[in-house]
């Protein structure tokens, strides 16, 4: 699966980064929302995973953005936020999933596999 991965802190984005790849994906970071944007336009991602509190563009508009192009691509958020009424807003926007800081890869996995058609038996 291509996941876009928008992210702020290098860290975070990096460790992401390295696990996806570990389990398949291949991922496309972005560090900021505007290059996320961006990178989902050229690049046609099957999948977003999108912090929420980001400098710039903020994650609540990277969904938006996501909904106005794609209503099929899952958008997860993935935060070390705490308050409800940006989780609820992020849910509203458009996300299929809110999960917490530090991501939780397994979880991440099972949510994407909702959304990933099966292969044909042949």
């Amino acid at each position: 699966m291509k996941i876009l991965l928008a992210e702020d802190s290098v860290l975070s984005r990096e460790r992401e980064t390295r696990i996806l790849q570990s389990l398949g994906h291949n991922v496309i970071p972005a560090k900021d929302g505007e290059e996320a944007i961006r990178r989902f336009e050229t690049e046609k991602p099957n999948a977003v995973i999108t912090d929420l509190e980001m400098p710039g563009m903020n994650g609540l508009e990277v969904i938006r953005s996501v909904r106005q192009h794609s209503s099929s691509v899952p958008v997860l958020v993935c935060t070390s936020s705490s308050n409800a009424r940006l989780i609820l807003n992020a849910l509203s926007a458009g996300a299929n999933e809110v999960i917490p800081k530090p991501m939780d890869f397994e979880r991440v996995q099972k949510i994407l596999a909702k959304f990933t058609p099966a292969s044909p038996k042949g």
